[in-house]
């Protein structure tokens, strides 16, 4: 799995309506990073026949990504992150036929002493936590990913959303304080009558050993059986003994129970 990264010097700008003005003091090198993963093996999904195949991404979604931040003066950064995934086995750009081209994420923000707030595509605080604590880091065909997140797989999956990542939402991460931290998350719709609402949340604790972790996410729009509320909880906890690390993770899927 070859990977990636370089530096490149930019400049970034930021404009805006305000009172005082916020001045460039430095630049900052562009991170350009990614990975691809494939695969050879005899593959079947679940009421479908097997197949030899070359597959791309078994264990990670293949990716190509650019990231930056640019220091605005008085502990204040602007950032940037955007991500596109691909299949290498053919050369397509997404995940699955139909994809958006910065799938993973593709977002704008602001990081200081009170934390961080980014706008855009990005992933949930529910998916993070299942990320930081699924023995298999959510790789596409493994089992957490595949029953929690339907993707391009024909699988019907609890959430009833074709993806894991979240449009028009706008994120924030506080910052790390004695172990604990939190993250907030609101996604809107554009269009009225689609995705009426998309709100996440986790908090979490770490320590050198032990990490503890809640997660949720709730979606108000026309999904199956007639529903138009879903809700998800997750709790996970990781013991780190040096010579084996035990992590399990525990979610609840419901209508109306959140």
């Amino acid at each position: 799995m070859p990977s990636l990264h370089r530096s490149l010097p930019f400049a970034l700008t930021l404009l805006g309506a305000a009172s005082g003005a916020l001045a460039q003091t430095s630049s900052s090198p562009v991170s350009i990073f990614g990975v691809i993963d494939m695969g050879v093996g005899r593959y079947q999904l679940a009421g479908r026949p097997s197949n030899n195949e070359v597959v791309a991404s078994p264990l990670i979604t293949s990716r190509l990504g650019f990231t930056g931040s640019e220091d605005l003066g008085g502990g204040l950064r602007a950032n940037f992150f955007v991500t596109h995934m691909m299949r290498p086995d053919t050369g397509e750009a997404g995940r699955f036929p139909g994809d958006v081209f910065w799938s993973s994420r593709a977002t704008v923000g602001l990081s200081g002493g009170f934390g961080q707030v980014n706008v855009g595509r990005m992933n949930s605080p529910l998916f993070f936590t299942l990320l930081k604590f699924d023995p298999h880091e959510l790789a596409p065909a493994a089992p957490t990913f595949m029953q929690t997140y339907p993707g391009g797989q024909p699988l019907a999956t609890p959430m009833a959303v074709p993806d894991s990542a979240i449009n028009n939402g706008i994120q924030y991460d506080s910052p790390v304080i004695s172990g604990f931290s939190a993250s907030l998350h609101a996604g809107t719709a554009e269009v009225p009558g689609t995705h009426k609402a998309r709100f996440g949340y986790s908090a979490n604790y770490s320590s050198r050993a032990l990490s503890v972790a809640i997660a949720g996410e709730t979606l108000s729009a026309p999904i199956v059986a007639g529903e138009t509320r879903q809700n998800a909880l997750a709790g996970a906890v990781s013991y780190d003994f040096n010579v084996v690390k035990v992590a399990g993770i525990y979610q609840r899927y419901g209508q109306r129970w959140l």
